[in-house]
C-alpha cells in the first residue's frame, strides 16, 4: 500500500462593518508528499485462458506522477474554488486581483520525504505547521492580503486578525488504501494481447482548525473513495469475444504494467481527492454568506461579488445561523451585481438576513406513474379498448441555470423514458377477433415553464414530442388459409403499433426543498404518424390479405400523473 499526503491550509472570511468582502475560503497548498511504501504488489490474471492468476508485479510508486495529479487537480478544483495559495520550495505564493503576496517558511523536514505512516505522517504535518517558521509567515500572509478580499471602509483591527486566525483550516489527505489487478487479455482477432488495470483508492483526509490560544486542533475526518475492481471482474473476460485490435503482439512485459500504473495512478488518485475535497467544501463552517440588503414584499435584494447564475436556489439564515428558508435567483443586475431573488419558503427574511447559494447543478430526476385510457380501432371502428398505466424514468434540465439568461428563466428541457402494461378489451370486427396485451415502452422529450407563487407552489405547462412501441396479439379468422380436412383457418399474430405523437401538458408541483418535489400533471397524447404490422410468433411479417394493417389507428387519449423529483448534483460525482 502507498501512502501520499498533501497539507493545505484553508482559510474563510466573514463580514465585518457592512463592508462586503469575497466569501471565498483560502486554500494554502503545500508541496509535501508522503509514502507508506515505495512500491506496490499487483497481481496478473492471465484471461488468454480461464483468467486464473498467474503472478504478481511489484512495481514503484510513481512519485513524479502524483505530484503533477496533486497540482492538476488543485489547479482545475481548487482554484476555482477557493483562494488558493500554493507552495514553491520554501515559499508560499498568493496571487489575487492581479496583485502578489508571498511568505517565506521554515523548511520541510526530510521525514516527509521518506515512507512513512499515517499517523506519523499527521503528527509530523501537525509539529511542522505549529511552528513559529511556519505560523508566523503565513498569519503574515493572510493579514496582508485581506485588504484584496474587503470593499469598503475595513479597519484591520487585532479583533479583526484573530477572526482571520480562528477561521483557518489545515488539510492532510493520506492514502488509506490503494490496491490494483492486471489482466492480460488475449484478442480473437489477431493473437495479440492487451492489458489492463484496475484500482481501488481510499483517500482519508484529516482537518484541522486554527485555534489562537492553542493552535491548530483536529478538526474531523472525510473519506474519498475510487473504487474499479468487483468481484465478478475477475471471471468477466471468460464470457467474452475478446476480439479486438491487439496493443502488444507479445505477452505484455512489467515494464508496459509500470506505464499502465502511471496512467491510472493519476486517475484513481485525483479522483479519490477530489471527492473528499468537495465533501469538505459543503462543510457548514465553508459556506459562502452575503446578507440582504432590502425587501419588497417576497423580493428580497443583496450584492455579491461572486457571480450566480439565474435560478439557483438560496439559503437564508437568521444571525444565530439557523435555517429560515429557500429563494430562487430571478433576475441580476450585471453592472452592479445586484440579484433579485424570489422568497419561495422564507418567511422572517429581513435586511442583514444572511444568504447562502445553494450548490446547484440544473438537474432534477424522479420517477413519474401515468394513468390513460385509450383505445385502438380499425376501418374507424373500436376494435379494443385500452386501460393503460405507465413507469417512467423523468430527467429535467434547466435552461436558464446553464446560460445565465433571465428571459428563459424557469423553462426546463424534459425527457423521459417509459414502460407500463395495458389492460384490453374489444369485440371482433370482421376477420378480427380477440386480442391480448403484450409490452409497451417508449419516450418523450420536452419543454415546459413553471411559474412559481412566491411559495413552494408552482404550476406548470409544456408540451412533448414522443413515440410509443406497443405489441398485441390478436386472433384472427382468414380464408386464404385451409386446413387438410378442408376447414376454415383460425390463425393468431402480434399487431406491432409504432406511434409518433405531441403531447401538450400543464400541471402544478410543490418544492418541499430544492432537492425533493412532488408534481402533477394533465396530459393529452394526439398520435401523429403511425406504422402498423402483424408478425407470427417468430417474430416475421405476415402478409394477411384479409387484414389491413395500414387501418389500425392508436386514438388520442388524456392522461394523468403524478410523480417525484430529486436533485442530482453531477458535479459532486
Amino acid at each position: 500500500m502507498k501512502i501520499w499526503s498533501l497539507v493545505l491550509i484553508l482559510s474563510s472570511s466573514l463580514v465585518w462593518g457592512g463592508a462586503e468582502e469575497s466569501q471565498k475560503v483560502t486554500v494554502i497548498s503545500l508541496d509535501a508528499v508522503g509514502t507508506g511504501e515505495t512500491s506496490i504488489s499487483l497481481p496478473i490474471y492471465d484471461c488468454v485462458g480461464r483468467c486464473s492468476q498467474d503472478k504478481a508485479w511489484t512495481i514503484s510508486v510513481p512519485k513524479r506522477v502524483l505530484k503533477t495529479t496533486k497540482e492538476e487537480v488543485e489547479k482545475d478544483f481548487l482554484n476555482s474554488e477557493f483562494d488558493y495559495i500554493k507552495q514553491i520550495g520554501d515559499t508560499l505564493l498568493f496571487e489575487i486581483k492581479e496583485r502578489s503576496f508571498s511568505g517565506v517558511v521554515e523548511k520541510r523536514e526530510s521525514i516527509f520525504r521518506e515512507p512513512i505512516s499515517g499517523e506519523v505522517f499527521k503528527s509530523a504535518i501537525l509539529n511542522y505547521i505549529n511552528r513559529d517558521g511556519f505560523k508566523n509567515p503565513t498569519k503574515k500572509l493572510l493579514i496582508d492580503s485581506l485588504s484584496t478580499k474587503v470593499s469598503g471602509n475595513l479597519k484591520l483591527d487585532q479583533s479583526a486578525r484573530t477572526r482571520v486566525l480562528n477561521r483557518t483550516y489545515l488539510l492532510v489527505p493520506y492514502l488509506e488504501k490503494l490496491e490494483g489487478e492486471f489482466y492480460i487479455i488475449g484478442s480473437r482477432k489477431d493473437g495479440g494481447y492487451k492489458l489492463e488495470l484496475k484500482l481501488n483508492t481510499i483517500l482519508r483526509v484529516s482537518l484541522f482548525k486554527y485555534d489562537t490560544a492553542r493552535g491548530f486542533l483536529h478538526f474531523g475526518d472525510f473519506v474519498g473513495e475510487s473504487f474499479e475492481i468487483d468481484d465478478s471482474d475477475t471471471f468477466s473476460y471468460v464470457y467474452g469475444i475478446n476480439y479486438f485490435d491487439s496493443e502488444f503482439q507479445e505477452i505484455p512485459k512489467k515494464r508496459d504494467g509500470e506505464e499502465l500504473l502511471k496512467e491510472n495512478v493519476s486517475k484513481s488518485f485525483g479522483k479519490a481527492y477530489k471527492n473528499a475535497l468537495l465533501k469538505i467544501r459543503d462543510l457548514e463552517d465553508f459556506k459562502v454568506f452575503q446578507q440582504v440588503e432590502d425587501i419588497e414584499g417576497r423580493v428580497a435584494y443583496f450584492t455579491s461579488s461572486e457571480n450566480i447564475a439565474i435560478d439557483t436556489p438560496l439559503y437564508f439564515y437568521n444571525n444565530e445561523k439557523e435555517y429560515l428558508g429557500w429563494g430562487k435567483i430571478y433576475d441580476k443586475d450585471r453592472n452592479s451585481s445586484t440579484y433579485e431573488t424570489k422568497l419561495l419558503s422564507a418567511d422572517e427574511v429581513a435586511p442583514e438576513t444572511f444568504i447562502s447559494p445553494y450548490d446547484w447543478s440544473g438537474y432534477l430526476f424522479g420517477i413519474e406513474l401515468r394513468k390513460y385510457y385509450s383505445s385502438v380501432t380499425y376501418f374507424g371502428y373500436d376494435y379494443f379498448d385500452i386501460d393503460g398505466t405507465t413507469l417512467a424514468l423523468t430527467g429535467k434540465a434547466d435552461i436558464a441555470n446553464f446560460l445565465d439568461w433571465k428571459i428563459v428563466s424557469e423553462f426546463w428541457i424534459t425527457a423521459s423514458l417509459y414502460t407500463g402494461f395495458e389492460t384490453v378489451s374489444g369485440t371482433a370486427i370482421g376477420y378480427l377477433l380477440d386480442a391480448d396485451f403484450e409490452y409497451l415502452y417508449g419516450y418523450e422529450i420536452g419543454l415546459e415553464y413553471r411559474y412559481y407563487l412566491f411559495s413552494p407552489l408552482y404550476f406548470t405547462a409544456g408540451g412533448d414530442f414522443g413515440s410509443r412501441y406497443s405489441k398485441y396479439k390478436i386472433f384472427f379468422f382468414n380464408q386464404v388459409y385451409k386446413n387438410n380436412l378442408g376447414g376454415e383457418h383460425y390463425g393468431d399474430g402480434y399487431l406491432i403499433n409504432i406511434s409518433h405523437y405531441l403531447r401538450p401538458k400543464a400541471g402544478v408541483g410543490y418544492s418541499f426543498s430544492p432537492n425533493l418535489e412532488l408534481f402533477g400533471e394533465v396530459g393529452y397524447t394526439l398520435p401523429m404518424f403511425q406504422s402498423n404490422s402483424i408478425q407470427n410468433s417468430g417474430g416475421y411479417e405476415l402478409n394477411i390479405g384479409t387484414i389491413s394493417t395500414s387501418e389500425f389507428e392508436l386514438k388520442d387519449y388524456l392522461s394523468f400523473s403524478f410523480g417525484f423529483l430529486f436533485h442530482y448534483d453531477y458535479l459532486n460525482e
